[in-house]
């Protein structure tokens, strides 16, 4: 009797203690060309431009340091991950799927920001983070103060500023800077 009575007040107790990353799975429909604001401080952002009109944000947030937010539909969306303690970094890791001719604004950091498949335009900001581009947006700007920066693909329009990163450019582009 007794082993059952502490075996069930334990799973009580663990039931109610908190889990220790929340689990994301969050979708809104946007227009193909809506324009989309992304935050985190740090962790990973994985960013794949697809074929649907609509926005999926899944992956997972530590519970402890942070929390998602996340809203919009239509013509814009806005999401990002807040610590609950600004001394405290949340190391968050996104997956985001969002229509392949959205407007992304990407700000972070010390997260690593991995653009894929996107055709509209791109603005990725980062302190010490890296910024991977693959594919053809129409127009990409990227920055980084001490992260490297790396566009692989055709683009027409790209701009890429790093004051200590590393920067990689293959493929082509009509009018490129890169400033180091």
């Amino acid at each position: 009797m007794t082993r059952h009575l502490l075996r069930t007040l334990l799973l009580i107790v663990l039931a109610a203690l908190p889990a220790s990353a929340q689990q994301v799975d969050r979708r809104v429909a946007l227009a193909p060309d809506a324009a989309i604001r992304i935050m985190s401080f740090a962790g990973t952002i994985r960013i794949t431009g697809w074929d649907r009109d609509s926005l999926v944000v899944t992956g997972t947030v530590p519970t402890a340091t942070g929390v998602l937010y996340f809203g919009g539909g239509g013509a814009s969306a806005k999401l990002g991950v807040e610590a609950r303690d600004a001394a405290v970094p949340v190391e968050a890791d996104l997956e985001v799927r969002v229509p392949r001719r959205a407007r992304l604004w990407v700000k972070t950091d010390r997260a690593a920001v991995l653009v894929e498949g996107v055709t509209g335009s791109l603005d990725a900001y980062s302190v010490s983070g890296t910024v991977v581009v693959r594919g053809a947006p129409a127009q990409t700007y990227a920055e980084s103060m001490d992260g490297s920066l790396e566009v692989e693909g055709n683009v027409t329009w790209l701009r890429l500023k790093s004051a200590g990163g590393r920067i990689a450019f293959r493929g082509g582009a009509e009018d490129a800077t890169a400033t180091s």
